[in-house]
């Protein structure tokens, strides 16, 4: 209060900052399975976030590279996005520990 008078001010606090996602490749045998989950390392924002991915429906059980792409959306709207890739190797059932030690199961 100031002379008797109340002032009052508006203030509006707004999310412009986008989430921060971290991701990492993954590496399985083909025939093999795993999720979005396992491709994400971390994921950081002040609020609650949303991961989407997409890519990951181009594997079909085959060996080959496949490109994966992440996008992080927060409840402001801000979106990041984060690009990975699912290395696929074609081991044909020759397992031997240096092969099984280089994959990284989902």
């Amino acid at each position: 209060m100031v002379n008797g008078n109340i002032n009052t001010t508006l203030l509006t606090v707004e999310d412009t900052e986008s989430p921060v996602i971290i991701a990492k490749e993954v590496v399985i045998a083909a025939g093999d399975s795993c999720k979005k989950e396992d491709f994400i390392e971390k994921v950081e924002d002040a609020t609650k976030t949303k991961v989407k991915e997409s890519g990951l429906s181009e594997y079909k059980g085959e060996a080959g590279v496949y490109k994966i792409t992440l996008t992080a959306t927060d409840i402001a709207g801000n979106v990041s996005e984060e690009v990975t890739h699912l290395y696929v190797l074609d081991v044909k059932g020759k397992s031997n520990s240096r092969t099984w030690n280089y994959l990284s199961t989902c």
